[in-house]
């Protein structure tokens, strides 16, 4: 998964590592 500094992709990550 690729990780970026924006806002919203930083709560997408932590919803698909939950």
């Amino acid at each position: 998964y690729i990780h970026s500094a924006s806002p919203a992709n930083v709560l997408v990550s932590s919803y698909t590592f939950a």
